[in-house]
């Protein structure tokens, strides 16, 4: 049976396309840029991909909105202490950080 392409759709009506066609499926979740929260952002294997309703899975990687970053509160502190701040959005690493220290004031 053909995989039907789901990405893009509501997660509902993607779960819908596949019980209909008696597919199993699995369903992560996870933040995503492309989709907005409870739409399917990726799919494997991909649509129109040929599976065994039987023993395969189709997995949908479903949208929890977009990552978020915890940003540092630098209220009060002068432009140099506020760069100071490491992690958050003031994180040069290119990664979001685990969590947002400021030196105390």
């Amino acid at each position: 049976i053909s995989v039907p392409n789901v990405e893009g759709l509501r997660e509902a009506l993607a779960v819908e396309q596949l019980e209909s066609r008696d597919i199993q499926y699995e369903i992560e979740r996870g933040p995503s840029i492309e989709q907005p929260n409870g739409f399917v952002y990726d799919q494997n294997p991909e649509g129109g991909k040929r599976i065994s309703p039987e023993t395969d899975v189709v997995t949908l990687f479903v949208s929890t909105g977009p990552p978020t970053t915890e940003v540092p509160d630098v209220r009060g502190r002068s432009r140099d202490d506020a760069a100071d701040c490491r992690g958050g959005a003031g994180s040069t690493s290119g990664r979001p950080a685990d969590r947002v220290e400021c030196p105390a004031l």
